[in-house]
């Protein structure tokens, strides 16, 4: 993998969209089986943290298992917390 062309696609879209990636709260994760020595260099290349996995994002589970009522049942609490005041 080319950890530069990563970076070169971010400033890209960056400049593109007309916004500013924030380095500092960007966080990155890698598959089971990427090789972890690669993803340290590309975190390192980029200035983000490497994170073992995000547990929520925007407020949401990333990784979904077999069972999903579990996974949004806290969801579903506060809806219903709300629609009852």
């Amino acid at each position: 993998m080319n950890c530069r062309a990563i970076k070169t696609i971010l400033d890209q879209y960056a400049k593109a969209s007309a916004q500013v990636i924030n380095y500092g709260k960007f966080a990155m994760c890698t598959s089971l089986s990427y090789l972890v020595v690669e993803g340290k260099r590309l975190a390192e290349m980029i200035g983000v943290q490497l994170v073992d996995c995000h547990e929520k994002y925007l407020g949401l589970p990333c990784f979904t298992g077999r069972s999903k009522r579990n996974l949004f049942s806290n969801i579903t609490d506060r809806v219903w917390g709300r629609i009852k005041g």
